[in-house]
């Protein structure tokens, strides 16, 4: 008990809060009462907000996780399975059909995506582009860069994009100075494969033979532009900067390049996905900035704040260095391997971390319903 005033020869004990009056009546003893249920309201209130809080993180966990939900555990098995398919074989070859490679590619265009999730016969068909005799090459017209047009066995069109540079030149300057590297679009294919958006068109690399292969089925506009620099073969074409003072050339006869198939409203999360895959990648070329990791890129992402759930959830199993390993994997099948260099994987890892923390600054601000948006692009092919 609380000590109280001493009346007469000693003292009494009273509860804390008591007035005691004359003839040592008690007085406010409602008092007790009304400090007992304020405490017991306040103990309900801190309670509700602790239960609520805790379903928040639990549904940040799930997601974040990959393990918890049955959508999160949908996204987990498809990203194990691309894990499993991440290597194919070299030299591979359609087997039970009678298409061609080009017919099988060409019946996995969707409205919003190039290939599906499954697809046994990637292998064969990038093999085939990577192998297919050259029957007809000419100039690539459009465009700002160097690039040559060529027709393949069975009449596939693919661009012939040159290489300009070794795997570690450094281009000093702005994002989009320089050429484009053909590199690039090789890992980039592959990029788009890991992250599961499959939007990227089909390319491999390839070594052609300017002499044997490219000259005697070119073009008189194409040929015009062949000329020799020391013992190495090269050509200029015709593009916005094709210059003859400014020609791609062979190492001796033999070219290194890559090779995508020639034929090309997104919705807004199909968008904030691209800007993703742009960021990843560092694809200036859409983008007119001046420094690296230009954050802008991400704009769609940041000034939306949404994004697609199996997106987040794809991009929370690619890190801590999932991503340029998945993608160092994924590149030993290409004849032009090694594509990468360890800095470029190493800015991979780094700017997937500025993605998360992206949209996990857009959960904190908005709450996670109205970020994460549950929208699968699940399409039928015929």
């Amino acid at each position: 008990c609380v000590r109280g005033e001493a009346t007469g020869g000693g003292g009494r004990c009273h509860a804390p809060g008591v007035r005691r009056g004359r003839g040592g009546h008690t007085q406010g003893s409602v008092v007790v009462g009304e400090v007992a249920e304020e405490m017991k309201l306040k103990q309900r209130v801190v309670l509700l907000v602790a239960v609520l809080l805790l379903l928040g993180l639990a549904k940040l966990f799930l997601l974040d996780g990959g393990e918890g939900s049955a959508a999160s555990r949908r996204d987990l098995r498809a990203f194990r399975k691309m894990e499993a398919d991440l290597s194919l074989s070299r030299g591979a070859r359609l087997t039970q059909t009678l298409q061609s490679p080009w017919e099988v590619a060409s019946q996995w265009v969707g409205p919003r995506e190039v290939y599906p999730e499954e697809t046994p016969e990637l292998a064969a068909v990038l093999s085939a582009l990577g192998t297919a005799r050259v029957e007809r090459a000419d100039v690539g017209y459009k465009g700002t860069q160097l690039k040559a047009l060529l027709v393949l066995d069975g009449g596939q069109k693919v661009v012939f994009k040159p290489k300009r540079y070794s795997r570690d030149y450094v281009v000093e300057g702005e994002p989009y100075a320089g050429y484009d590297r053909h590199n690039a679009e090789v890992a980039a294919f592959h990029l788009d494969r890991i992250l599961g958006f499959r939007r990227a068109p089909l390319v491999v690399g390839r070594f052609v033979n300017l002499r044997t292969e490219i000259k005697p089925v070119a073009t008189d506009q194409l040929l015009s532009t062949f000329l020799m620099q020391g013992n190495n073969s090269c050509f200029y074409g015709k593009c916005y900067y094709c210059r003859e003072s400014e020609p791609a050339c062979a190492e001796g006869e033999m070219m290194e390049g890559s090779m995508p198939p020639y034929d090309a409203g997104p919705r807004l999360l199909d968008v904030i996905d691209t800007a993703i895959f742009d960021y990843l990648i560092g694809n200036a070329d859409r983008h007119h900035y001046e420094t690296l990791d230009e954050r802008s890129i991400l704009a769609p992402l940041y000034q939306c704040c949404m994004v697609r759930v199996s997106t987040w959830n794809r991009l929370n199993l690619l890190r801590a260095g999932a991503l340029s390993s998945a993608l160092r994997q994924a590149l030993t099948f290409d004849p032009i391997n090694p594509v990468l260099t360890e800095p470029h994987l190493a800015a991979l890892d780094r700017r997937l971390s500025g993605v998360i923390a992206t949209i996990q600054q857009c959960v904190e601000s908005l709450g996670p319903d109205n970020t994460l948006i549950e929208d699968r692009m699940i399409l039928p092919h015929t």
